[in-house]
């Protein structure tokens, strides 16, 4: 009896590791649009969609979770987690593998409504520009000191300020902002779509320290196929609304 139940635990033992052996641990940046939790419970966003999908093409079982961003970084450089999905930056060129571009990201600033602006040079006569803290808008603007910037600490509070007149600018991430205009339909309450600042690129980043290094071309060869076949349009279009997703 005894040797039965080790043979039986053996089995399931080689079983589980062969089972889970391709599973990657990730962290999805908790924000919207990005990933955060829905009315009914529910894990959803921009980024936790695009993951799922990789997953579901590459056949490679995911272990998903909302992390805070600086957990995020953290968990890619020390290698706690596989991967994750965040803009390209030098600072982190040491610490990941870049396996493949999800898309590319406008910065952009945008006025409340009766205010124009159709240039940088508008910016000037901003009395308030709301901007997220530590971020990174493009030499052109972070090096302007003539320019009365005003830093907020997340996304929603930013356009809201801007919705009640507190600031006249709010600038970013051109879907974070979009997806919150659409979220309390503020439409009538900004000049959409302002002006570009610059662009980044959202990459799916492996960590150095990872296990799983020898998935990554399963994962590129998913990213180019979903790519080709316009999913992860789609999955914008859902998070942020069609008719904002066609202009990014």
């Amino acid at each position: 009896m005894t040797k039965i139940i080790t043979i039986t635990m053996l089995v399931f033992f080689v079983y589980s590791n062969a089972a889970f052996a391709d599973e990657f641990k990730i962290y999805v940046l908790k924000s919207e649009p990005l990933g955060y939790i829905n009315a009914q419970g529910k894990e959803v966003g921009t980024h936790w969609d695009y993951m799922k999908a990789i997953a579901d093409r590459s056949g490679i079982k995911m272990n998903m979770k909302l992390a805070p961003k600086a957990r995020v970084f953290y968990g890619v450089k020390e290698g706690t987690i596989d991967a994750a999905i965040f803009f390209k930056s030098k600072k982190l060129d040491n610490q990941v593998e870049y396996v493949a571009k999800i898309r590319s990201i406008k910065l952009i600033a945008i006025n409340r409504k009766g205010l124009p602006l159709n240039n940088f040079q508008d910016l000037k006569n901003s009395s308030a520009i709301g901007k997220m803290r530590s971020t990174f808008l493009g030499k052109k603007f972070d090096d302007d000191p003539t320019l009365k910037v005003v830093c907020v600490n997340n996304y929603d509070c930013m356009i809201k300020m801007l919705d009640c007149k507190r600031i006249d600018t709010a600038t970013g991430n051109s879907n974070a902002l979009a997806y919150l205009i659409n979220k309390y339909s503020f439409h009538e309450s900004v000049e959409y779509p302002g002006i570009t600042l610059g662009v980044k690129e959202q990459w799916l980043q492996i960590s150095k320290k990872s296990k799983k290094l020898s998935l990554i071309p399963r994962l590129k060869e998913a990213v180019q196929e979903l790519q080709e076949e316009g999913v992860f349009d789609q999955i914008l279009a859902k998070n942020i609304g069609s008719r904002v997703a066609k202009k990014q």
